[in-house]
């Protein structure tokens, strides 16, 4: 999860504990350059405005829809931030350790301008209102009591509106886990098919493709990877490297 604590202190010890074995040959990221180099630079540079941003993104970007999609990203991650959720710093974590342990570190997830152009694209195609409508209409029908992890997002959002930031990290902390996860993009999947393919599908198989060609780039005596990525792409990066894998030993 992008914007606990806990994960940073948890990428951290495990880059740590894996280096003490001798075998950690490197350090994988769900990060791009260009992320990369943004993370790099936060430390030092000063935040800048909202508006300052929002200028500098559209006037990069050819496709106006593109460029309001990273702005609505960005401004999601700048509210969290707001709110004591530091977002991404278990790539911070991940970053700084590698660096002091001499670890190769691995950019493995697609460009953010590629995601940005996919993700303007799924959005015209899943705005598809009738559509929508008919799926809403569907399951206002169906009375289903509050699940608990409705209930339990629903704590830790209500003590985060109350002020109480560290509570509600705390919560949100003990929640996250694989199967939450799944049950929390199941509306995505069924809302929104394209928007789910393109910011988790597509970008599962391109991390899982370079992770398997690291991998087999590493020498035998330093094998082991760390990677850091979000506990939304590890089903599909797990799912994609059996896959690939098994694949690979079929056509040999």
């Amino acid at each position: 999860m992008h914007i606990a604590e806990a994960s940073a202190n948890a990428a951290r010890d495990l880059i740590i504990r894996e280096h003490e074995k001798g075998s950690l040959g490197a350090v994988f990221l769900e990060l791009d350059h260009g992320r990369f180099d943004r993370i790099k630079r936060a430390a030092s540079a000063p935040d800048e405005s909202l508006l300052s941003h929002a200028l500098h993104i559209l006037a990069q970007r050819r496709n106006p829809l593109a460029g309001l999609v990273e702005l609505g990203m960005d401004s999601v991650y700048r509210s969290l931030h707001r709110l004591g959720f530091a977002s991404g710093l278990e790539f911070r974590a991940a970053i700084d350790t590698a660096e002091r342990l001499t670890v190769p570190i691995i950019l493995g997830d697609q460009q953010l301008q590629i995601t940005m152009q996919r993700l303007a694209e799924a959005f015209r195609d899943d705005f598809d209102v009738a559509r929508i409508m008919t799926i809403l209409m569907a399951r206002s029908k169906v009375k289903s009591p509050e699940s608990p992890v409705e209930r339990k997002l629903g704590e830790a959002f209500h003590a985060i509106a109350s002020g109480d930031v560290k509570q509600g990290q705390e919560k949100l902390g003990k929640l996250i886990d694989r199967d939450t996860v799944h049950q929390l993009i199941e509306p995505m999947r069924m809302f929104a098919p394209n928007i789910a393919r393109a910011i988790l599908y597509e970008r599962d198989v391109i991390m899982t493709e370079n992770l398997i060609k690291a991998a087999q780039e590493l020498p035998k005596e330093k094998s082991v990877i760390v990677g850091v990525v979000g506990l939304a792409h590890v089903e599909g990066i797990v799912e994609e490297w059996d896959l690939q894998t098994e694949t690979a030993t079929t056509y040999r």
